[in-house]
Order: structure tokens, then sequence, then C-alpha cells
């Protein structure tokens, strides 16, 4: 009885939520999204297996925003990369296009954001310095490689992968 007492006592000192699941990285992007350009949340996702790899999968994730895309590359149910594809000529302000890589950025780091627009605006800068050619840092607070690119008809490619 005192044992039974004494686990209950310990129940109550845990917090709720910790007994929840923790939110996907799909979840947290969509929260991000809706706070920093509400244009790049996802509106439908297909799962499909990769049939030469057993364990691994890419959903893909349809934007609001046109001619643009979220894939999430998992393997064995653990993400493994993110990949946003998105035309910049559809998005409202020019400081979008950076926003939206903080909102990767801000969804690895998950309640770290830190300085999350400073480390995609300056992976940005870099990119468009060299003709917007393949640019990454290591961001060890998402614990993950952030790159970006581009093409002279803005079509911009935003990575994130573990490092």
């Amino acid at each position: 009885m005192r044992n039974r007492v004494i686990a209950w006592a310990l129940l109550a000192l845990v917090p709720v939520t910790s007994f929840s699941a923790q939110p996907t990285f799909r979840e947290k992007y969509n929260t991000a999204a809706k706070d920093m350009v509400p244009a790049l949340q996802t509106s439908s996702c297909e799962t499909k297996p990769v049939k030469s790899i057993a364990g691994k999968a890419i959903t893909e994730c349809r934007v609001q925003l046109s001619n643009s895309l979220l894939s999430l590359d998992s393997a064995d149910n653990k993400l493994t990369g993110v990949w946003l594809v998105l035309d910049s000529s559809a998005l409202g302000h020019p400081t979008d296009l950076v926003r939206a890589g903080g909102v990767l950025l801000r969804a690895a780091r998950g309640t770290s954001y830190g300085d999350y627009l400073a480390v995609s605006t300056s992976v940005f800068d870099a990119s468009r310095r060299q003709g917007w050619q393949k640019a990454c840092v290591d961001d060890k607070e998402a614990a993950a490689r952030f790159c970006v690119s581009g093409n002279e008809r803005g079509i911009f490619n935003i990575t994130l992968s573990p490092i």
C-alpha cells in the first residue's frame, strides 16, 4: 500500500505533457510557417516507400505557395533530411525567402530558436555571392547542415541534413 501511495505521489509530480507524443517535424514546421510565412504551411502530404531500400520513405507535402514542395526523407521512422523547394516569385515579400530558411531552422531547433534568422541570412548571402551556388553551414543547435542554392528563375532549394 505504501509503495502505491509513493508511486501516485511521484506521478502527480510529472507534467502531463511528458506523456504526450512529441510533435513531428512537420507539425513544428507548420507552426513556424504559420508564425513567419503562412504561405509555406503544408496542405497535404503523401508518404511513399523507397522500394530499393528497406525502411526508407519519402514524404512529399504540398505547400500553399504555388510551385513549392516540402520533402521529408526518413529511414526506419527517423527523419534523415528535409528539402524545401520554392518559387521565390510567388512570395509576398523579399524577406520571406530568408524567413523560409528560418522556418526550417526553427522547426529543427525545437524550442531553442536563437539566431536562426541570422544563420539563414548569412547562408542566403553566401549563396547569392556565389551566383546562387550551394552554400552551407553546420548549425549545432539544429544538429543539421543547412544549405541553400537557387537559379536565375528564382527557384530555391533549402535543405537540412543531419550532421
